[in-house]
């Protein structure tokens, strides 16, 4: 996983792009903010998706995009 995730950094040090990896074999959150944007902070996003989420489906619920909080859950 960790030569997976290093290749991924370095295809994106060029542009910094939010851009899901092609073949990939693990789930894949993404997370962009400014100043001191934290992973705290990229998870504590994915988090509040939560209530807009049915796990039983793997679905967004109530029309908000919420498919990072399953690979919080």
């Amino acid at each position: 996983m960790w030569a997976f995730a290093r290749n991924y950094v370095n295809q994106r040090l060029g542009d910094c792009n939010l851009v899901h990896s092609t073949n990939r074999p693990y789930g894949e959150n993404l997370a962009k903010g400014s100043g001191e944007f934290t992973g705290r902070a990229a998870v504590e996003l994915w988090v509040r998706e939560k209530p807009f989420y049915d796990y039983a489906s793997n679905s967004c619920v109530g029309g908000e995009w919420a498919l990072h909080a399953g690979g919080v859950a």
